[in-house]
């Protein structure tokens, strides 16, 4: 994608390819029939994981119907684009020249981004912002040799400078990683988040509930994973908002740490029929859980303390 080296399909193959394609006559069906399928051997490749994806997520739920839709629409979605530029790709694209490589370098860069926030999942904050603070000095020594990328790549320097700046001071969001003004600073503001006991088991839950149904507690069940951004985001954001933690204060804070995917864990979701975290369940001190009242993906501090209001004005059973 950066011109460094290029892997290409070997020269016998490709002269055998395009003497097929010159034979083939145009204006007629069959003709763009066997069109479509030498080009799916260009783009077949890019379609195998958002395809398997589907598979493996129709496999699970089991409907033919939900299948078959799913199927029509990933090949709509493949199709009707290459359509539309095929129609009018003369009209609106200008002509070949320098734009098609600054293209390719960007999407270059899109691909690295891609794959360091799939490593986030598994790598650890810190590890993460030093990823994205090379990626982001990376458009520097590459675009900066050119005048008119001065000024993006100025910008790019000085996000990957401020995420540095991040790492100095242990703040693990990248996004804003001048969230603390010091080490010690930012260490105890993210001591303030809520405290939650780790539990792995379904069993485990049961005896928590029942401790809370002696002390007539309610208990708010977590999902988490280290490799779940919504996760990280809700404890940096929402539990260490003060308002939320003390509308929490007299609640039993139960935390279900799915992290490894376990087949235990993957048992404890399915208990809740839950996909995965990030999930919040309430119960209240009838051991019963407020279907109603499930908190699923991000949730800001304010929506969130209406859900809790709601959820703990609702009369028990």
């Amino acid at each position: 994608m950066f011109g460094g080296f290029q892997f290409q399909i070997p020269s016998f193959i490709q002269t055998r390819v395009l003497a097929l394609s010159s034979k083939q006559q145009g204006g007629n069906l069959w003709g763009a029939a066997v069109m479509g399928i030498l080009s799916a051997l260009a783009i077949g490749p890019c379609v195998t994981t958002p395809l398997a994806g589907v598979l493996i997520y129709v496999g699970q739920t089991g409907d033919a119907v939900l299948g078959g839709l799913a199927l029509f629409a990933l090949g709509l979605g493949m199709g009707v684009p290459l359509i539309i530029v095929g129609t009018y790709a003369g009209k609106w694209l200008p002509k070949a020249g320098a734009w098609l490589n600054i293209t390719k370098v960007v999407f270059g860069i899109g691909l690295l981004a891609v794959a360091v926030w799939l490593l986030s999942r598994i790598l650890p904050p810190m590890a993460t912002l030093a990823l994205w603070s090379l990626l982001a000095t990376f458009p520097v020594m590459l675009l900066l040799w050119k005048k008119r990328w001065q000024g993006a790549g100025l910008l790019a320097a000085a996000y990957g400078i401020l995420l540095w700046v991040g790492i100095a001071t242990n703040q693990p969001d990248t996004l804003r990683p001048l969230l603390c003004q010091a080490a010690v600073a930012c260490k105890e503001q993210l001591s303030l988040t809520l405290k939650f006991k780790k539990i792995g088991t379904v069993q485990e839950l049961q005896q928590i509930l029942s401790e809370a149904h002696a002390n007539k507690q309610w208990v708010m069940l977590d999902f988490y994973a280290d490799w779940c951004a919504t996760c990280v985001e809700m404890a940096l954001d929402t539990f260490s908002d003060p308002m939320v933690r003390e509308a929490l204060s007299q609640v039993m804070l139960v935390q279900a740490d799915v992290t490894q995917n376990s087949p235990a864990d993957r048992a404890f979701l399915r208990q809740f029929e839950l996909i995965g975290p990030p999930a919040i369940l309430f119960f209240g001190p009838d051991r019963q859980e407020r279907n109603g009242y499930r908190v699923v993906g991000y949730m800001k501090p304010d929506n969130f303390l209406d859900i809790i209001s709601q959820v703990f004005q609702k009369p028990l059973p």
